[in-house]
């Protein structure tokens, strides 16, 4: 018998440990990491974390770990800042009652850290499309008229594009109840309720077997066929294609060499604002910090690398005011035609009096 070439990883002897990484370490690509300290910075592993190693970092007190999403998932998760209008309870019972009706029947509340945030998780009982699920909540979401951006409800896993040129990975996400992270379970009333990790995965397969699952899966397909006739909708012309696909060619290549920083930014600002539509200036940022990290030659090229996200800022800051979605109308004001109509005459009278003077002076 043939040995498989990728073998299951080894999981902790832990049944905790195992239970947890059912959940969170299917996909361990990209990985993120940080110290736990305030202000904390975080960073994109280049490589996959190792189950164990995951769950040895999760149950360190001074390291901050997160995941992302693969092209499957057993769950999703809104994220409620703290300053959010959606940060309380009554908030919290609306967006669940809208998530009801695409099959979503189950939520548990889970406060972020420190900072006071929330995250809601869904668990599923079975994996289904990572894509599908995103574009069925953006949907379900939007159309009961709540406001999605990054600090006010954000969704996890989030509705990205496809990367034509450069893999695109989905948004990823602190892991929850960590140690001295300030993680903990919240009861309706955003109270805490503990930070153990047993009742937490029990009530994470209670929620999952309470799904309305028929519901659900006939919500996911719906909504990928109408996120792209949506897409079809909104297709570029021709040479906005092209545009799009030389902006691609042209990142791919990344750092060849010392001096490229502020031109890679910039192009990265261009590409998220034109095709991802990305107009809020904190949710610019994070994507330009993601993507020059995940480009080739950063480690070796970029001398930025200690201030890259204020460099992100300040060329999101700036981008902005340059560039627009793709298909929308231009940003720019636009005289009204009184206002033209005065300036022409204006520079009239000014060309005129010119005249007049020279024929004096001769």
């Amino acid at each position: 018998m043939i040995p498989s070439l990728y073998p299951p990883p080894a999981l902790p002897a832990d049944p905790l440990g195992q239970r947890f990484l059912q959940i969170f370490g299917t996909y361990l690509w990209e990985s993120l990491a940080a110290p736990n300290t305030p202000g904390t910075t975080w960073r994109t592993l280049p490589y996959p974390m190792r189950p164990r190693v995951l769950w040895q970092n999760w149950q360190n007190p001074t390291q901050l770990v997160g995941v992302r999403f693969g092209h499957q998932t057993t769950y999703g998760l809104l994220d409620i800042d703290a300053g959010s209008p959606y940060c309380n309870p009554q908030a919290i019972v609306d967006i669940c009652a809208a998530l009801e009706t695409i099959g979503i029947t189950r939520t548990l509340l889970v406060r972020s850290s420190f900072s006071q945030g929330v995250h809601l998780y869904f668990p599923l009982e079975e994996s289904v499309p990572t894509f599908d699920l995103a574009v069925a909540v953006e949907q379900c979401l939007k159309a009961q008229e709540f406001t999605l951006a990054g600090g006010i409800l954000e969704i996890f896993p989030n509705a990205k594009t496809y990367g034509i040129q450069i893999k695109i990975e989905y948004n990823g996400h602190r892991l929850p109840l960590q140690p001295c992270s300030g993680s903990c379970l919240l009861d309706d009333t955003l109270n805490p309720i503990g930070d153990n990790l047993e009742p937490f995965l029990r009530d994470w397969k209670t929620a999952a077997a309470s799904q309305d699952w028929e519901l659900l899966q006939a919500a996911l397909p719906r909504a990928r066929e109408a996120r792209k006739q949506e897409q079809c909708q909104r297709s570029l012309s021709p040479i906005t294609e092209a545009w799009k696909a030389d902006l691609e060619r042209d990142l791919s290549q990344g750092w060849t060499g010392r001096g490229q920083t502020n031109y890679l930014l910039r192009t990265i600002a261009c590409y998220g604002i034109v095709f991802e539509e990305i107009e809020e200036f904190e949710a610019l940022t994070a994507y330009i910090v993601d993507a020059a990290i995940r480009l080739p030659g950063y480690r070796s090229y970029c001398s930025h690398q200690h201030e890259i996200h204020k460099r992100a800022g300040e060329w999101a800051r700036c981008a902005l005011k340059l560039y627009w979605p793709a298909g929308s109308r231009c940003k720019t004001k636009r005289l009204d035609q009184k206002t033209i109509n005065s300036q022409r005459a204006e520079d009239a009278q000014q060309r005129i009096q010119k005249a007049v003077k020279q024929l004096q002076e001769s």
